[in-house]
């Protein structure tokens, strides 16, 4: 079962990830977020995804930019 990423599409890319849901591990009835802001991750995008702040752009991750501290 697929793996996702969960972002806000209306956010500046690259939107931050607000979470991570495993369908494999939990079953999350209709609980989900829409689809339209789950990001279907490969094996390898799962395995690494806690391994670096993750935003994501235009279909996949990418390191987010680092954020200013204060503002």
């Amino acid at each position: 079962m697929p793996r996702y990423a969960h972002f806000d599409p209306a956010a500046p890319a690259p939107a931050p990830v607000l979470g991570w849901y495993d369908t494999d591990l939990l079953d999350y009835g209709d609980k989900l977020p829409s689809p339209a802001a789950l990001l279907l991750l490969t094996d390898p995008q799962w395995a690494g995804r806690l391994t670096a702040t993750q935003g994501v752009q235009g279909g996949t991750l990418v390191p987010a930019p680092p954020r200013a501290i204060g503002v």
